[in-house]
Parts: structure tokens; sequence; C-alpha cells
């Protein structure tokens, strides 16, 4: 973690100048030391923009007076003091702690105490001059019953500072964070009460606030001229603050980007600097223009990114971090349209897409409502093009390439997997670090699952689109000596996945579906191929890579190693589906019949008479299988409630041969009264899928007669999903 410093505090010292403005230090200085000669009294003023540095300067000039014996510097930072009696307490101390403790200068003390009971508020006096507040008003009340008026006091008060010779420079900062009433106040403390002799002010503001301030005072009535008409009437002698050459400024932020890069330990690339140097010239240069606001952007860095340190790019979290700094509102934009930002054409549900002309125009007016001004619009604009490609595809006419793999391998905020992490400062329960899927990856490849595995199926459940994402390309990256236990691993959380679209992604289903393609896909080697496949050992393997097989078979591609595959399957299909032959059918998984399907296709005979065995004898009733047959849609409500919605006759005549099933029926085939619209009941019984079972092989019987004719309708198929079958480089 970076240790450097970027604090918004004045430097201290010369050492600690970065912008070359020690001599002009000097040169105040001895302005101030000349200014007895103007007068006994004077005001010179430090003016600068917030941010550019006056502090700092102020603080060399206080380092330039610390060997002077003929001066003593004092401070007024009129900004502390929450109320109007508090000001004026603090203004007349930093004038007594201006004042020499010797016994010299005793009696100008005792004479500026004196002075001070007769102007201050009443009841603010016992803090100064360690009185409690009655007796303090019992003075006061003395003193106007007396003959010695306030004037009187001050002209005593005169007469001791100027015998004893001691000069005074009060420094005053911060003067534009007051508010309209306070500041009346002090500069009239200045002016009127303060102009003692051998007391001399350095009055350090931002001009334009100040004037601002003034005008919205009673003295200026809204009008700038008089509030800058006040303004001279008390300062005697103005300097402004000399400017900060761009040079300079891109000085120091290299020097920023340097120490928080060497820092953390990031080697930042060529294309990393591209990005870097175009987004400062484009947008970055006109916000990083002061020396507060450049040491304010790179604390920001330096405090969060050690959050997400690896897991981001630091360039990009750089620039995020740019946005959140100066343009909150545009930063919080972009997280309430993520999608619009991360999100391509292909997770997207068809739809009417709008023109880029219309997209350019809708999007402008969101970045003025956020603040930025009309001909920053378009720099804003291309900017977020640049850090989200996905969203500036939107806005070309014949849209862009995105390099989504190039996205997420650098961890790009762009990325719809890690845009996540610059926004909430961290990995969410929906993500994982890259090296705990590496490690993952290799502790199933070495048969050693551990925390990283169990992480990483965890985060399956949790978040499937981003681990199949995630584990498609780091499986590219990092391919494992045996992949089939990777395969293995997979079928085991295949299952727990959802089958069902969702508004914006194709179901994780067949999106593991087809990183399991690609795994085998790339082996290419037959007997590599054979040695995986081999290395597949569970039962939920089988299910998965028949629906693998049913995959290729329905995109009617040629894939080379596609029959090695076909035939693993059914020998896997055979082996599961027979061992279950002597199991009661209500322990059966019902999947099975998939095999039996699968099997059907390849060998008929053989399947046809193997699945009457546990018919025949009563291990597998019939009417429960007819039942299995039952076909329903999962509705889309919170319970996925189901109705029934067809029959797979396609089984019966086929697989296992309608006039076996009428005879085997028997007495059973008898048709059951089904209630009125019955496809609409929710969740069906079993007595219910029963009758209408029944009633469709009725219905057969009636219109086939016979088992060797073709059916009459096509069955409409078990929903199995489909999907797009990866390109293949070794078709």
């Amino acid at each position: 973690m970076f240790n450097g410093k970027f604090s918004d505090d004045p430097i201290t010292t010369k050492n600690e100048d970065r912008l070359d403005r020690a001599d002009f230090a000097d040169h105040v200085s001895a302005l101030c030391r000349k200014l007895p000669e103007q007068g006994p009294s004077s005001v010179i003023a430090l003016v600068g923009p917030w941010g550019s540095g006056k502090s700092s300067l102020l603080s060399m000039i206080r380092e330039n007076f610390i060997a002077d014996d003929t001066w003593l510097v004092t401070d007024f930072n009129p900004w502390l003091f929450s109320d109007l009696e508090s000001l004026v307490l603090s203004f007349f101390g930093a004038l007594k702690s201006g004042l020499p403790k010797t016994m010299k200068a005793k009696d100008a003390r005792e004479k500026l105490g004196k002075y001070t009971e007769a102007v201050a508020p009443l009841g603010t006096l016992g803090a100064l001059f360690g009185l409690n507040a009655a007796p303090a008003m019992q003075k006061i009340g003395e003193l106007l019953k007396g003959d010695v008026s306030a004037d009187a006091l001050r002209i005593q008060l005169e007469d001791s500072l100027k015998k004893l010779g001691q000069k005074v420079l009060v420094i005053v900062d911060d003067l534009d964070r007051l508010d309209p009433i306070d500041l009346l106040l002090v500069l009239k403390l200045i002016r009127l009460v303060g102009r003692l002799p051998n007391v001399f002010y350095l009055l350090a503001y931002d001009e334009r606030t100040l004037i601002d301030v003034l005008r919205r005072s009673d003295l200026a009535w809204n009008e700038p001229g008089r509030a800058r008409s006040y303004l001279e009437k008390i300062i005697q002698v103005r300097l402004d603050l000399p400017e900060v050459h761009p040079r300079e400024i891109e000085e120091m932020v290299d020097a920023g980007f340097s120490a928080l890069s060497a820092g953390h330990k990031v080697a930042l690339t060529g294309s990393d600097q591209s990005r870097l140097g175009s987004s400062y010239v484009k947008v970055m240069r006109r916000y990083l223009s002061t020396p507060r606001a450049i040491n304010k952007y790179f604390a920001q860095i330096n405090a969060t990114y050690p959050l997400v340190e690896g897991h981001v790019n630091f360039i990009d979290f750089a620039l995020v971090s740019f946005l959140r700094t100066f343009e909150s509102s545009v930063y919080r934009m972009i997280w309430e349209n993520r999608d619009n930002f991360i999100r391509t054409d292909r997770h997207r549900i068809p739809r009417a897409k709008p023109e880029p002309s219309e997209s350019l125009v809708y999007w402008r007016n969101k970045i003025i409502e956020c603040g930025i001004t009309e001909d920053s619009t378009q720099p804003m604009l291309d900017f977020l093009k640049m850090l989200f490609p996905a969203f500036g595809s939107t806005l070309t006419d014949n849209g862009s390439f995105i390099d989504t793999e190039g996205l997420e391998a650098r961890h790009s905020v762009g990325s719809e997997h890690h845009f996540d992490r610059y926004f909430q400062f961290g990995i969410s329960k929906f993500d994982l670090p890259d090296a705990t899927i590496i490690n993952a990856l290799a502790e199933i490849d070495t048969q050693r699952p551990a925390e990283n595995a169990a992480l990483l199926g965890n985060m399956f459940e949790v978040s499937s689109t981003s681990a199949i994402t995630k584990t498609s390309r780091l499986v590219q990256a990092h391919r494992p000596s045996r992949p089939g236990l990777l395969v293995d691993y997979l079928s085991e959380i295949y299952p727990k996945l959802d089958n069902t679209f969702n508004l914006t992604n194709i179901s994780s289903k067949i999106s593991l579906r087809q990183l399991v393609f690609s795994i085998l896909d790339y082996i290419a080697d037959e007997v590599k191929l054979r040695q995986a496949l081999s290395d597949i050992s569970s039962n939920e393997a089988t299910f998965l890579l028949l629906e693998i097989s049913r995959m290729i078979s329905k995109s009617g591609e040629e894939i080379t190693w596609g029959s090695t595959l076909v035939s693993n399957v059914l020998l896997r299909a055979m082996t599961l589906a027979r061992a279950t032959e002597s199991v009661p059918f209500e322990q059966v998984d019902k999947r099975v019949l998939q095999l039996v399907r699968f099997w059907h296709q390849h060998e008929p005979d053989r399947c046809r008479s193997w699945i009457w065995s546990p018919i025949n004898d009563g291990t597998w009733p019939l009417t429960e299988l007819l039942v299995c047959l039952v076909q329903e849609a999962v509705m889309m409500s919170a319970d996925a409630s189901r109705t029934i919605a067809g029959f797979d006759t396609e089984f019966v005549t086929q697989i296992l041969g309608l006039d076996e099933v009428v005879s085997a029926l028997g007495e059973n085939l008898t048709e059951a009264e089904l209630p009125e619209n019955f496809e609409d009941i929710w969740n069906p019984s079993a007595e219910l899928k029963k009758d209408y079972a029944i009633r469709k092989i009725i219905d057969l019987s009636h219109v086939h007669g016979s088992a060797d004719l073709a059916p009459i309708e096509e069955p409409p198929e078990v929903q199995l999903d489909s999907g797009e079958i990866p390109d293949n480089p070794h078709r």
C-alpha cells in the first residue's frame, strides 16, 4: 500500500515547495518589512483562487520571519469560530499573542486588555483575560460610569505600542469562507479597531468569492461594484498569487501517478498511458488546475484503491475516481444506468433499437442534466465512450468492435463482470477474484478440491452468468491438464442452475453447456478426448453430456469429435438406465427417460425390450410411467407453478409401442371424466395427470388402431433448450 502524502494541508517549509514560489514568498516578506516606512499600520492582500496555494505561501512567509527579532507574526483565522462573540474575542486574542511576553511589553498588554474591554461585546471577555463573565460585565459597567472613554483608551494603547517599537504582522487566512455577517465584522475590526501603530495585516483570499460574499451583505445591496469599492478602502497593497504554469501542473499530475503506481506496484502499459493522456487532455486538465485539486484527486485514489487492488484496472479506477471526485452526478448517473454502459446487444432481448442520432441526443441531455456545461458535453461523452466501449457502440451509425475478452482480461470498468467493483469498492458476493477461480481450477485439476473450488461453486449458484463467463475466459488462459475432472465438477453444478431465460440473459444451463462444449472442443486429440471422458465419472455428467450431444445434433454442424461423444454417452445411458431396472419407479430419477430416448435412437429393439422388463415385473407400473410423459408448462410466478401442456405421444408410439401399451393397460384403459378447463389447473395432481394420460392413449388407439401407423401429430418436444455452438477450430 502506498504511504505517500496526498494531503490538502499546506506545506510548512520552503523545502516542500514544488511550485517555485519561494522567491515570491521572499518578495512578500521583504515588502512587509518595508510597510512601516509607508505608515503606522497597513493591510496587504494576497489574492488567489481556492486551492491555488495561498496557505502554503503564508507558511513560507512565516518561516522568513522566524529569525527576525524586530517582528512578531501572529495568526487570526476567523473561519474557526462559529459565533460573533467568539470571533471578536479571537481577533483581540491574536493581537495580544502578537505582543512580546516581556516586562517591557507589559504596559502595552495591559492597555490592550482595557481597550478590548471597552469595545468587545458583553459576555465574551472571560476566556481572554482569565475572568468569568460576571466580573467582566461589572468591570465594563464601571468603565461606562468613569471618565475614560474607549477613544481615550485607544490613544493610550497607541502611545504604548509606539514606545514598545515591536512590529506585529497579523496573518488572516480563509476570509473567503465566512458568511456575509462575519466577513463584514472582521473587515470592520481590521479597519476601525485593529489599525494600531506597528500592527500590520496580511490577508489571503479568493477575490471572486470574497466579492460575492460582500455583495450579499447589507453593505453592498447586491452590487458587486459597491463590494469591490469597500474592499479597496481596506487594502493598501494587493498582491496576486503567481499563476501555476500548465507544465508545472502536468508535472504534479505525472508525479502523482508515478508515486501511486510505484507505491502500489502497478506497471503502466503503453495502452494505459495512452488512455490516461487522452483523458487528461480532453477532460481532466480543466479540473486539475490547482495544487489543492490535484492533491484532492490523488488522495481519493490512494484512499480507495487498496480496497480493490489487484481486482480492477488501475487506470480505469483512476479515471472513475476522477468522476467520483469532480463530477459526482455523472458518476451516479453511470451507476444508475449500468446496463447501458456495460451490456452489448448480444445480451439483450431483441427489441426496437433507437437510431444512433437519437441515442446521442438522449445521452447529451443526460450529461447536461448532471451539470456539465454545453461546451464540455462532447468531451465528457468521448471520455465515457473510451471507458465504456459498449456504450460508445450505441452512439455510432455502424457500431464498433467490442473486445469483450480484452475488457475482461484487464479487469476494465467496461467489463460486465468487473463494473461493480469500481462502485462498491470490493468484491461482492456475486463475484470472485480471478486468482480464486484460477486456484479453484488448479484444485479441481489435481483432484484436491478445497476452499477455492467451494467458493467457485457458490458463485455459480448466486451469480451463474458471471461465474460461467469468468470461468470460460480463465479456462482458455489456464487450460487444465485433465479437463474431464473439470467437466465432472461442472456437471454437479449443472442441475442447480436456472433453466429459464431472464430479461437480459440466456438461461444459465445453456451457457454452462456451451462452456463444457468449449472445454471438450479444444482437446482435439482423439486419445486425449477419450482420456478426458474416462475422467468423467458422475451420473450428473451423463445427463450433461447427453444435453451436449443433442445440442450438437440439432445444430446440424459436423463436429470432429461428435461421434466419439455420442458413443460415450450411449454407453453411459445404457449403463445408468440398466442400473435402475430393479429400483421401484417412485425412487427412480425421472431423467432416466431421457437416457432411454437417446438409447432408443441408436438401438431401438434392444431399448424396447429392456424397458418392458421392469414394466412387466411391476417394478415400473405402466400408469406411473405414463404420468411422467405428461408435459407441463412452468408459469412465470414466484413458486414456478405448473399446468398440463401436452403428452409425449412419441415416447408411447415409438419407444413403448401403442399396441403394447393398450394391451398392458387392459382394464385400466377406462376413460375418466376430466374437469372442465383442466389445462388451467395449476400444479395438477398425479391422479389428474394419470386420467389425462389415459385419455391420450385412448385417443391414440382410436385414431391409429395400430402401433405400425405413424402418429398423426408431431408431439411437442420436452423443453431441453438449445444454444449456439461456439466456433470449432477442429472442424
